[in-house]
């Protein structure tokens, strides 16, 4: 009667674990399909994702010229610790302050992110000419620094409070998690550039600093032309259609 019992409990508990797979495994799959769907029904959602990878792509690159620059260039301290560190401390400050005094400006308004938003690809494009100059001052490179942070720190911000203010709570979680694999996957990138073309290339640091300013200032254009032109095309008044109701208007016709 004991080992009939130790049996029948042990599978219960082997039907409770293939029920919970089976239930996770429905679960992931009909929440990936209504991810998927959402994203095709809302394609300038989809674009908004993409301001990370534009964004960050260049700027990791030049966050790992920096540390280049900063240690062999402008060498201050022991190994260019303080040369770093003081470099380190401005690119926060720029971090800081540029999207509080955008904030000011925009008053959370859709149509004023989207403005600023392309705007600061400009001002890191320029900024990134700037720092490709400032190798005869360390001066002049902390300042092109502290203005070039503030233009991916804005970026970053504003993107997010778009997509919080359109997307709906139900996939807020799925856009964000998309959002956020975005920004990890550019900053890579640019990473594993400047070591590719530093250590391979034997590229000076300071040309890399043209080719990101090429890519912010490539990327003012593609955003500008999407909010101006694009946008009015994928949707209306950022407006967002769900999934649920697709399936309903499918099966009524």
């Amino acid at each position: 009667i004991e080992d009939a019992f130790l049996n029948d409990n042990n599978k219960n508990i082997f039907q409770r674990i293939i029920g919970f797979l089976i239930s996770t495994c429905n679960t992931f799959f009909v929440m990936s399909r209504d991810g998927i769907m959402f994203y095709w029904l809302n394609k300038h959602i989809l674009f908004y994702c993409f301001f990370k990878l534009t964004s960050n792509l260049p700027s990791g690159c030049i966050n790992s010229i920096n540390i280049i620059n900063a240690q062999n260039h402008f060498k201050m301290g022991e190994d260019g610790a303080l040369s770093l560190g003081i470099m380190y401390a401005v690119i926060g400050i720029g971090t800081a302050i540029a999207p509080i005094i955008w904030k000011k400006i925009s008053k959370n308004r859709i149509n004023r992110l989207e403005t600023i938003i392309y705007i600061n690809y400009l001002i890191a494009a320029i900024c990134c000419v700037s720092l490709y100059f400032s190798k005869i001052n360390f001066i002049w490179f902390l300042v092109s620094n502290l203005f070039r942070s503030g233009g991916p720190a804005t970026i970053y911000i504003f993107s997010s409070s778009i997509l919080q203010q359109t997307v709906p709570d139900k996939y807020r979680g799925r856009v964000f998690a998309l959002d956020n694999a975005l920004l990890l996957i550019g900053t890579s990138i640019g990473i594993i550039i400047t070591g590719f073309t530093v250590d391979y290339l034997n590229l000076d640091p300071f040309d890399l600093y043209l080719l990101m300013g090429l890519v912010f200032f490539l990327g003012f254009i593609f955003w500008m032309c999407f909010f101006l032109f694009l946008k009015k095309i994928l949707t209306k008044d950022n407006s967002v259609l769900l999934p649920q109701d697709y399936y309903n208007n499918k099966n009524k016709i």
